[in-house]
């Protein structure tokens, strides 16, 4: 089946009645939103996936997604039976409107703040924009160890709690400052009219965990103070490079013969903002172990 209508006329005229009953319940609710069949039910999509919904033998069944569900609505839903991402309601009871009401609502705003998330960390298009977000990432990212308990900061994870590679949060910053090193040297090599060893001498982008598993061997055991300050030298160089050249300079693309394809500029985002995104959200899996 291809649309809405298809799905619900499989039905039996009452339960018509009500999936067409909640069908426009969600129309009115958001009317900007798109139709469609997904995953063989009828679905609104704005902004993403909204919602789905669908009848069973005994109940109504509501998809708002596994985040779709807030806590807060905990007191409402007790009477129901809920699921990963599910609402079911009986199929010989009154839909609850005000409850899909508030779920719908909620979709919406996280859609929209996801939206919103996604502009923010643009990638930058320009020196100014590059600037400016390698800056705050990396100031993001060292605010966020900071404010971590030095149990968590300085402990040895064992069990993949960061990744399958660095036990540390020093590994991670280590990680970041060899890749500025590493940029640094790319740079010097290509400006002076050479072709770089990119990524590094031996390795190519396809043995990439062979070349970080090498990184991490090198500074494994580095004490975090120190590992924080050679990043923070590091960063300061690398912004350095970035402000010799102009926009046309960094983002034009074939603009040096050592960079390929690509921009100057897209080699500086690999290697700071983006870079700097990971390692945050690579430490920040350690928030769920404070206490």
């Amino acid at each position: 089946m291809k649309t809405i209508d298809e799905y619900i006329e499989t039905f039996a005229p009452e339960i018509q009645k009500t999936l067409n009953e909640i069908r426009n319940f969600i129309r009115k609710e958001v009317p900007e939103a798109t139709e469609k069949i997904s995953y063989g039910m009828p679905a609104f999509f704005m902004n993403g996936n909204l919602v789905h919904f669908a009848a069973f033998k005994d109940h109504y069944s509501f998809f708002p997604s596994p985040s779709g569900i807030d806590d807060s609505f905990e007191k409402e839903l007790a009477q129901y039976h809920t699921g990963k991402g599910t609402l079911q309601f009986p199929i010989d009871k009154p839909i609850p409107w005000k409850i899909i009401q508030k779920v719908v609502q909620f979709r919406v705003n996280q859609n929209l703040n996801k939206i919103n998330r996604r502009k923010k960390m643009a990638r930058p298009t320009n020196k100014k924009e590059l600037l400016e977000l390698s800056e705050a990432n990396f100031n993001k990212l060292l605010e966020f160890i900071d404010g971590l308990p030095d149990e968590i900061k300085t402990k040895t994870y064992k069990n993949n709690e960061l990744n399958d590679r660095d036990k540390t949060v020093s590994d991670v910053i280590c990680h970041l400052h060899e890749w500025h090193l590493m940029m640094g040297n790319w740079y010097k090599v290509g400006m002076s009219g050479k072709k770089p060893a990119i990524p590094a001498e031996g390795f190519t982008f396809q043995t990439l965990p062979a070349l970080n598993r090498k990184i991490w061997e090198k500074y494994k055991g580095t004490d975090l103070k120190k590992a924080i300050t050679m990043f923070k030298k590091s960063h300061k160089d690398i912004m350095a490079l970035i402000e010799k050249h102009s926009d046309n300079e960094l983002f034009s693309k074939k603009k040096y013969d050592w960079t390929g394809t690509t921009s100057l500029g897209a080699y500086f985002i690999s290697n700071t903002s983006s870079h700097y995104d990971w390692g945050l959200k690579t430490i920040k899996l350690l928030k769920k172990l404070v206490k």
